[in-house]
């Protein structure tokens, strides 16, 4: 898939995709949803290599990790990523 095509499928332009895969810029937790989505991979493909982010120097990420990346139902996941979204406090 080309970066254009990736783009046309989000509904963005091919240089946002290039700073994301420079890492220019940050992607979201939907934009990682959509990006599983578009290329029909599990999210956790994204996250194969994070090992290192799984320490004890990160409390409660491992379980934040095990509970929504490696879950079938990705319902929950989208539930709480909306629910961020819908957080209108600083």
């Amino acid at each position: 898939m080309t970066q254009q095509e990736l783009a046309k499928d989000l509904k963005i332009s091919f240089q946002q995709i290039q700073k994301y895969e420079k890492g220019a810029n940050r992607i979201s937790p939907r934009r990682f949803l959509e990006l599983s989505d578009a290329l029909k991979v599990p999210v956790q493909y994204f996250f194969e290599n994070m090992k290192e982010y799984r320490s004890s120097s990160y409390p409660g990420l491992s379980e934040i990790y095990a509970d929504y990346v490696y879950s079938d139902d990705k319902s929950e996941l989208k539930e709480l990523i909306s629910s961020f979204t819908a957080i209108n406090q600083p």
